[in-house]
């Protein structure tokens, strides 16, 4: 399943990348988002929205940042994809936004 982090511009908002995240994970976990713990326990949402963030008339960077999340490994994109992978190796619950 796919989703778009960017808004109608292509540009990254600090909302549409928390929920993107959100979305992955949930998804990955086969669980209600509500279900989840909070986001900001495992990672600075403001940083992260902040590293992602372009002004309008400016290309991003190539670049993407990877944190943890319980068992899982969440990998953001310059692009605006979410991809939520399992730690152990064994396991095949994984979810890509883009």
């Amino acid at each position: 399943m796919r989703d778009s982090a960017a808004d109608t511009t292509g540009r990254l908002t600090c909302e549409s990348l928390v929920v993107a995240v959100v979305e992955a994970l949930a998804t990955a976990r086969d669980v209600d988002p509500l279900d989840l713990p909070p986001l900001h326990d495992y990672v600075d949402v403001d940083a992260l929205s902040t590293l992602f963030r372009t002004p309008a008339g400016t290309d991003r960077g190539n670049g993407w940042v990877t944190f943890p999340v319980e068992r899982h490994e969440v990998r953001v994109s310059d692009d605006g994809s979410v991809a939520v992978s399992p730690l152990d190796a064994g396991a095949d619950d994984s979810a890509t936004y883009n």
